[in-house]
């Protein structure tokens, strides 16, 4: 429980004892990302250690591992989006509607204060009393940031549209400065279901260079991964989620018609895809 705690790194600190997890040390400790941020790691505590400054160093220098294994890099790559995305959408809305900041913890100590039930209603009910610092008035006072003239609709679509994408093709990692710069040493960041055996993710390739002591010499280049489409939908230019600008105005994409090379949007119908031009590619969550 967060609740009481300033801030995510004073209760990682309280939580761990302020001592590092590899030796115990009387100086200040640094809160480490065990999945680094970069790597889709979040802020969750569970993702969280404390390390003295030597660890710390050692441990981003590649010259030692993590001393503690964190759960799936998958599981928290949600609420790193989300955490990373929150600080734009609070300030694009904040002077359309009431807004104000809250976190999780809180939510969840006041709903359990007031006895609620863990639903999706409930959360929403006691998130817009909540501020950064628990309930910030009884909810009959706050009546008037109602304002039913506000709709905001959220849509979520689907990223990959599964039956556009022939295959996929894998992450790869090479060595730069090797002599045969094509040769590939790793696919994807972890290994995947039905990844060949004798083909190491990027995870393992990092173990056995630590192993022979050379990671910090080498230059590890990524080529990301991407989707090979289908021949039949290699001449639609958009897919469900895209938002288009045509002569009727903007609006998220929907579907198309494959026969008639046609659009079909939320809220403007069906148009022709030679009068419609892409603005932003489907990020998964569109407001309509």
């Amino acid at each position: 429980m967060q609740y009481g705690f300033e801030n995510t790194k004073l209760y990682v600190r309280n939580r761990d004892n302020y001592q590092c997890k590899q030796y115990v040390s009387n100086t200040v400790n640094h809160v480490h990302h065990i999945v680094w941020k970069s790597n889709g790691g979040s802020d969750s505590p569970l993702n969280l250690i404390l390390l003295c400054p030597e660890c710390h160093k050692k441990v981003h220098a590649n010259k030692v591992t993590c001393p503690t294994k964190s759960v799936s890099v998958n599981k928290y790559r949600d609420a790193g989006v989300l955490n990373s995305c929150m600080k734009h959408m609070f300030a694009e809305y904040e002077d359309i509607i009431p807004t104000q900041d809250t976190y999780g913890y809180i939510t969840n100590a006041v709903r359990k204060q007031w006895g609620l039930e863990k639903t999706h209603a409930n959360d929403a009910s006691v998130i817009a009393i909540c501020d950064s610092n628990g309930f910030v008035e009884e909810l009959r006072q706050y009546t008037q940031w109602s304002d039913e003239d506000v709709t905001i609709n959220f849509k979520q679509y689907r990223r990959n549209v599964r039956n556009w994408v022939h295959r996929h093709e894998d992450r790869k990692y090479y060595i730069d400065g090797f002599s045969n710069s094509r040769k590939v040493f790793a696919w994807n960041r972890n290994r995947r279901s039905g990844q060949a055996k004798d083909k190491c993710c990027l995870t393992e390739l990092k173990q056995k260079l630590i192993s022979k002591n050379i990671l910090h010499k080498v230059k590890i280049i990524a080529k990301p991964g991407r989707a090979i489409y289908r021949k039949s939908h290699n001449d639609m230019l958009f897919k469900p989620g895209d938002i288009i600008r045509c002569p009727k105005g903007v609006d998220v994409v929907r579907g198309w018609g494959s026969t008639h090379y046609e659009v079909i949007t939320e809220n403007l119908g069906i148009i022709k895809q030679r009068y419609c031009t892409k603005i932003l590619n489907n990020s998964g969550m569109c407001v309509i």
